[in-house]
């Protein structure tokens, strides 16, 4: 005579407590991945613009010229002038920049970095929502840093 066992598995009140403990967790970690998301975009972005001015002050100090980069506030568009290459920032994203005020026209704020490296400085605040990044060029170095940082 054979006997019959029963398979082991789950039962029901097993499967339901299993099933809202991943319906919490999902809950609960959702709000952080859709943000997560935008800020990784923002930080492209910058590291984008960033990489743009180091660009135009490494061909200051190879050409041993002054070089400009120019940042259209109101288009976003960064535009580096000597090579013609321009980068657009996608939609909502916004500029905010703080230069010397002689090197601001209308919309449009330009940056120079010299042959030495050097460069007329300011920061760039580039934001999207309630998010914001800065990047910061000293004046007397050219360094260009980026940080996190807050909406204008």
């Amino acid at each position: 005579m054979r006997l019959l066992r029963q398979s082991p598995g789950f039962t029901l009140v097993e499967m339901l407590v299993v099933l809202s403990l991943v319906a919490l967790l999902a809950a609960l970690c959702l709000p952080y991945s859709t943000s997560s998301g935008a800020a990784q975009q923002l930080d492209a972005v910058t590291q984008i613009v960033a990489a743009k001015l180091r660009e135009v002050q490494t061909e200051a100090i190879a050409t041993n010229r002054e070089r400009r980069i120019a940042l259209d506030v109101k288009n976003g568009r960064v535009m580096q002038l000597a090579s013609n290459k321009t980068f657009v920032l996608p939609k909502g994203t916004l500029l905010h920049i703080v230069t010397a005020e002689n090197d601001v026209v209308a919309d449009v704020a330009t940056m120079r970095f010299f042959a030495d490296g050097g460069s007329t400085g300011g920061k760039i605040t580039i934001s999207r929502g309630s998010l914001s990044r800065e990047i910061a060029v000293n004046w007397l170095t050219g360094a260009v840093v980026v940080s996190r940082g807050r909406a204008p």
